[in-house]
C-alpha cells in the first residue's frame, strides 16, 4: 500500500466518523468566506477550495480534508487577527496620536543640608491636532551645601505662551508665531520620547528583557543601555519601556543611570503614558493662579525669538546659534550668527558675494565646521554656505555641514560641537566650547518644507523662505560635498 493510499484510507475513516453533510461543509466554507475580509482574500479561499476538490481522493476523504483544512485555516486567521506590537512600532504610534498625556516623577541624586532632595512631579498634556501643550518643568539651583528645586508650568495655546513660576508665584506671557507654537509642541513630545526613539536606530541595543503585569495588564519590558563620556567620567544610561504587545499601549517608562561602578540610580519614572486620551476641559486655559502676580498680560506680551540653541560670547565676540536640523543623509543645517558686539561696522557686505554651496562668510567669529560630541572617531563636518536671511537688522547665516566619513547614528553621539575660527584682530585667548543638539530630524521633503524652510521664513523680515533652498538642492549639494571630500 502506498503512502497516498494510506492517507486516503485515514481520511475516509475520519470522514465516516464525523459524517459531514453538505450543509456542514457549506457552513464551514461560509465562515471561511467571512474570515477572508480580515485575513486572506476571497480569491485565496476559492483557490484553497478548488485545490482540495481536485485532489485525487475519495468523496469521504475529500470531505475530511475540507474539515481539516477549514479548522486549520480558521485557527490561523483567528491568530492573525490579533496584532503584535514591538518597540519599533512606538514612534509611529505616537506620530499618529491626536493627544498625549504623560505623568510621573523626576528623581534627584542630591542632598540639601544633609537631607535627600525629594522627587518632583512631571506631567504633560499635548494636543497634537491643535498645537497646544501644558507641561511641568523643574529648575535646580545647586550650591555646595544647599539645593533649591522649584517647579514651573508652561502652557502653549493659540498665539500665546504662559509660564507659571511656582517658586516665586509669578506668571509671564509671551507672544508666539504659528511656527514657534508648532515647534514647542513638537519639542514637548520629543523631550520625553526623543532619546528612546533615537536608540531604536541601533536595534541591537534594545532588547526584550521580560514581561510584567501592571494593574492586570501584561506588558513586554524593553531595555537599552548606552554610555556617555565626558572628560574622564563615564556615565551609563539604562532605559526601560513597558509595552503591551496586543494593544500597543505604553505602561511605563524609566530612565536609570550610574557613573562607573556606582549603583544604578533612578532618574525619571513615568507611570502614565497615554495616547489619544480625552483632554480635560480647561487644561490649556491661561488662568493665573490665585495669589500669583502677573508680570505682564497678553496685551503687553513681547514676541518670542526663534533662538533654540543658545548664545555664547567672550571679549566682545559671540556665536548666536538659532536652530539646527539633522537630515536623512546625516548632514546638518545650522542657522547662526557670528558677531562683534563692540564693533559699529556692518557685516552685511560679507554676504553680498556668497554663493549657494560656496565658502562661508568671514564673520568676526565663524563656525567653520562641526564635530560630533561624544564620538571617539575623527569625523568632522565640513561647512558649505546655503543662504542668508535678515530679521530686524540681524543677518542669519544658514550653513550645511557634511560629515567626511560614514553617517553616524544619533545614538552614537550627543549633538555637535561648534568649531569656531576667529576672524578678528581682538585677542580673546582660548575660545570656550559650545555645542548644539541634533535638532529636528528631517527625513522627507515635507519635513524639510515644514521645519527648515519654516525656520528660514520665521527669521526673515518678509516671512518667506529663499526659493533656492529646497530639499533636493540641499541633498544634491551634500552629495557633491561628500564626493569632493573623498577625493
Amino acid at each position: 500500500m502506498t503512502s497516498e493510499e494510506t492517507i486516503k484510507e485515514k481520511l475516509g475513516e475520519l470522514a465516516q466518523a464525523i459524517s459531514p453533510d453538505e450543509k456542514l461543509i457549506e457552513n464551514v466554507m461560509s465562515r471561511l468566506d467571512t474570515k477572508t475580509t480580515s485575513g486572506f482574500s476571497a480569491v485565496t479561499t476559492q483557490n484553497i477550495w478548488r485545490t482540495i476538490m481536485k485532489s485525487p481522493i475519495t468523496k469521504f476523504a475529500t470531505a475530511a480534508a475540507i474539515m481539516i483544512a477549514a479548522v486549520l485555516l480558521i485557527t490561523i486567521l483567528d491568530k492573525s487577527a490579533a496584532p503584535a506590537y514591538g518597540i519599533t512600532d512606538v514612534p509611529e504610534l505616537f506620530r499618529k496620536a491626536r493627544a498625549v498625556h504623560i505623568q510621573g516623577w523626576v528623581h534627584f541624586n542630591l542632598t540639601d543640608n544633609g537631607r535627600k532632595v525629594p522627587k518632583a512631579p512631571v506631567e504633560r498634556w499635548i494636543d497634537l491636532e491643535n498645537g497646544r501643550a501644558r507641561f511641568t518643568g523643574t529648575i535646580v539651583n545647586a550650591g555646595p551645601e544647599q539645593v533649591k528645586v522649584t517647579i514651573k508650568e508652561t502652557i502653549l495655546s493659540g498665539q500665546y505662551k504662559m509660564v507659571i513660576y511656582h517658586g516665586r508665584k509669578q506668571a509671564v506671557f509671551y507672544r508666539m508665531s504659528d511656527y514657534q507654537r508648532m515647534l514647542k509642541t513638537h519639542d514637548c513630545l520629543q523631550d520625553m520620547f526623543g532619546r528612546l526613539f533615537d536608540k531604536i536606530e541601533d536595534l541591537h541595543n534594545i532588547v526584550k528583557t521580560g514581561r510584567e503585569e501592571i494593574d492586570g495588564v501584561a506588558y513586554d519590558v524593553w531595555t537599552c543601555e548606552f554610555k556617555e563620556t565626558a572628560s574622564d567620567l563615564e556615565r551609563i544610561n539604562r532605559y526601560k519601556y513597558w509595552l503591551s504587545p496586543t494593544t500597543g499601549e505604553s505602561g511605563r517608562f524609566q530612565s536609570w543611570y550610574k557613573n562607573g561602578d556606582e549603583p544604578w540610580r533612578l532618574g525619571h519614572d513615568y507611570y502614565a503614558i497615554e495616547r489619544d486620551v480625552e483632554i480635560p476641559e480647561g487644561i490649556f486655559a491661561m488662568e493665573i493662579p490665585e495669589g500669583y502676580e502677573a508680570v505682564n498680560s497678553k496685551d503687553t506680551a513681547g514676541p518670542l525669538e526663534l533662538n533654540e540653541q543658545g548664545y555664547l560670547g567672550k571679549s566682545g565676540l559671540a556665536v548666536d546659534a538659532r536652530i539646527s536640523f539633522t537630515l536623512s543623509d546625516g548632514s546638518v543645517i545650522l542657522g547662526w550668527r557670528g558677531v562683534d558686539t563692540e564693533s559699529t561696522v556692518s557685516t552685511g557686505e560679507l554676504f553680498e558675494e556668497l554663493k549657494f554651496g560656496g565658502a562661508l562668510p568671514k564673520l568676526p567669529i565663524e563656525v567653520y565646521a562641526l564635530k560630533p560630541r561624544g564620538w571617539t572617531g575623527n569625523t568632522a563636518y565640513t561647512a558649505r554656505h546655503l543662504v542668508c536671511t535678515r530679521k530686524n537688522d540681524e543677518v542669519i547665516e544658514w550653513s550645511l555641514y557634511v560629515p567626511d566619513g560614514p553617517r553616524l547614528k544619533r545614538s552614537e553621539m550627543f549633538g555637535y560641537e561648534l568649531l569656531c575660527r576667529i576672524n578678528s584682530e581682538r585677542q580673546v585667548g582660548r575660545w570656550p566650547g559650545m555645542s548644539v543638539d541634533h535638532g529636528i530630524k528631517i527625513e522627507t521633503e515635507e519635513d524639510f518644507d515644514i521645519w527648515v524652510r519654516g525656520a528660514m521664513a520665521e527669521l526673515s523680515d518678509d516671512g518667506k523662505a529663499p526659493d533656492e533652498v529646497s530639499y533636493q538642492s540641499v541633498l544634491q549639494l551634500a552629495e557633491r560635498t561628500r564626493e569632493s571630500l573623498a577625493q
